[in-house]
């Protein structure tokens, strides 16, 4: 994921469909893949006749999550350039995913 956020500030500061689609491509992989894979830890942690209720609130509460930078990249377009907007978001998702990558290395 972080190989895409790179591609993502890459393509716009130079202004490139190929690399912007490539970017959409890796951080797309890598976010499914972190997403199959929590998905996979909170399930196997759960009981067995839980199963289904654990799984669709993990899911309700992952979609939650993927709304709040969206709507927070709208509002933040309305005062700043796309530029900016993306340069923002670009070093909070790489935050993010080194975190998520050095919290899995722990436990």
């Amino acid at each position: 994921m972080p190989i895409g956020v790179v591609f993502l500030v890459w393509a716009l500061h130079f202004s490139s469909t190929v690399v912007f689609v490539m970017a959409a491509v890796v951080g797309g992989a890598g976010a499914g893949l972190g997403f199959r894979s929590r998905l996979t830890i909170v399930v196997s942690k759960s009981p067995a006749d839980r199963l289904g209720q654990v799984g669709s609130s993990y899911l309700a509460v992952a979609c939650s999550g993927l709304a709040a930078p969206i709507v927070g990249t709208g509002v933040l377009s309305l005062y700043w350039s796309a530029a900016a907007v993306a340069a923002v978001f670009s070093a909070m998702i790489g935050v993010c995913a080194i975190g998520s990558i050095a919290g899995s290395k722990i436990l």
